[in-house]
């Protein structure tokens, strides 16, 4: 049996269980997770003196493994049929002129649409595994041993909870599911705060569990297909890859130091839920703009409408055979 990448599975016509197959890349977030929070969990076992000399680059030498892993996995991905075929017919083979920008001129909407929708969700990504953990081990002063279980079981239950909401949102469209997952993620965060306030072990494992392991899936295990399903094939890569990753710098890359410096000044937390309140409704913003996509597969929306009709090739192609005759 072939292996596939998340976004492989969408052919020009709608396929079921694109946004099943799609969850498999952050399902694998979630496992590593769990794995590389417990392998360092066990190593905080060791008496300090040793952890301190040795223990703490094991789990760093181990990763090595998993980028082996990675390696042969990606060496056994298949191309999705869309790009095979425009491949084959003189398109996709050569670069789209422009790269990136000739992504954002042919899809400048789409363009918008993936960097609003990370807005909440990658902001959400960092707020609780990287403040939440240090906001409970050192504000709260419950330690690291408390915030690691935590993680760990959020991520225990994101690998049953991201492969179901990506089945979800075959059945419902990406945008609903979303769309929930960021409103409860947001609603979730006083709740979040106030139990691990309490500073109750059980608790604060239920305040991750129900953040980061049920509400955050929902935004997250659709996104490899809607996002690969906004553009067409000569340009899904270079848009998709670099709407996500921008994305991922302004809310991810910030949300951390923006929560900690807003704590700092306020000595409560109030001031984060803003915060996340303003990336949220980007990402609602971005959600209501955006296209519904589950009924369309990865072929290009004119070809999909004619199915007959000839690929219309690049600039880059046209000229490159040009030359040649």
């Amino acid at each position: 049996m072939s292996t596939r990448a998340p976004s492989s599975s969408p052919s020009s016509t709608p396929t079921p269980g694109a946004g099943l197959a799609g969850s498999a890349a952050p399902l694998g977030f979630a496992v590593a997770t769990l794995l590389g929070n417990g392998v360092f969990f066990l190593f905080l076992l060791l008496p300090p003196e040793q952890f301190a000399s040795w223990g703490w680059r094991v789990p760093f030498l181990l990763g090595a493994v998993c980028v082996l892993v990675g390696y042969v996995i990606r060496r056994r991905v298949e191309e999705p049929p869309a790009f095979a075929q425009a491949r084959a017919e003189g398109v996709a083979g050569a670069p789209a002129p422009g790269g990136v920008f000739a992504a954002i001129r042919r899809h400048p909407r789409s363009f918008l649409i993936v960097i609003g929708s990370r807005m909440g969700e990658n902001g959400f990504a960092y707020l609780l595994p990287v403040f939440g953990v240090a906001y409970v081990s050192t504000t709260l002063g419950l330690g690291r041993a408390v915030a690691l279980w935590a993680v760990m079981a959020a991520s225990a239950v994101q690998v049953v909870a991201i492969p179901l909401c990506g089945l979800l949102s075959d059945h419902v469209g990406r945008r609903p599911v979303y769309a929930v997952g960021t409103l409860a993620s947001l609603l979730w965060l006083v709740p979040f705060f106030l139990l691990t306030d309490t500073g109750v072990t059980a608790w604060v494992v239920i305040a991750f569990v129900i953040g980061l392991g049920i509400c955050y899936p929902a935004m997250l295990a659709p996104q490899a297909a809607w996002y690969a399903e906004l553009f067409d094939t000569e340009f899904r890569l270079s848009g998709f890859a670099f709407s996500r990753e921008l994305g991922s710098l302004l809310a991810g890359g910030l949300a951390p130091f923006v929560a900690t410096a807003l704590y700092a000044w306020s000595g409560h937390w109030w001031p984060i839920l803003v915060f996340m309140a303003v990336l949220a409704a980007l990402t609602l913003v971005a959600l209501a703009l955006g296209p519904e996509t589950v009924r369309r597969g990865l072929e290009d929306p004119a070809r999909q409408a004619n199915p007959g009709a000839p690929r219309e090739p690049s600039p880059t192609v046209a000229s490159d055979a040009s030359s040649r005759s």
